[in-house]
């Protein structure tokens, strides 16, 4: 009998080491918490630092040119005036001013575009020798000015025809991006 009085239960010791542990642990997880949610604090406002003073930087260092809206141009649409057996394009001149570019470049495209007997009169007007169709005059000019006068990178006007290593290019003086141009 006395044999039984010396054995332990060893259920109620592990419950009891356990018990302990829950509670250690409860207190180390709760302890955990606010360290993580202390480090995620700290964290998020340092990375809040970090963004402003990268979008400050940014905004510093960035042509100020992209980050303000760019004025729409708007090409004015052909004015043909039909004289037998002539069609003379009368706004010509006002096309020329909008796209910033030489009268002899842009008459020559639209001579090997329409494939047309044409003449580029005194006053900056072109004559054709037969009538023209204003709709498909329409459509050149807009080739052209996706081709040749606007920036594919950041769609601004503000472009200038040079050669770069014996090719033409259209440099873009917003953004300074060249793009090779094949004729």
């Amino acid at each position: 009998m006395e044999r039984t009085r010396d054995l332990i239960d060893f259920t109620k010791v592990k419950k009891t080491r356990f018990s302990n542990n829950n509670e250690n642990t409860n207190s180390f997880k709760n302890e955990n918490k606010e360290v993580v949610h202390v480090i995620n604090e700290e964290l998020e406002n340092t990375q809040r630092i970090e963004y402003e003073n990268n979008l400050k930087r940014l905004i510093k260092f960035a042509n100020p040119v992209i980050l303000k809206k760019e004025t729409k141009k708007s090409i004015p649409p052909p004015e043909l005036e039909k004289v037998k057996p002539y069609t003379i394009w009368v706004n010509f001149n006002d096309f020329l001013n909008v796209i910033n570019r030489p009268d002899k470049i842009v008459f020559d495209y639209f001579k090997n575009e329409l494939r047309e007997e044409m003449n580029l009169l005194g006053d900056n007007k072109i004559r054709f020798r037969r009538d023209v169709d204003g709709h498909k005059l329409q459509e050149i000019i807009k080739k052209y000015v996706k081709k040749y006068v606007r920036c594919s990178l950041c769609g601004s006007w503000n472009t200038e025809s040079v050669k770069v290593n014996n090719l033409n290019s259209l440099k873009c003086l917003d953004c300074n991006s060249t793009k090779a141009i094949a004729d």
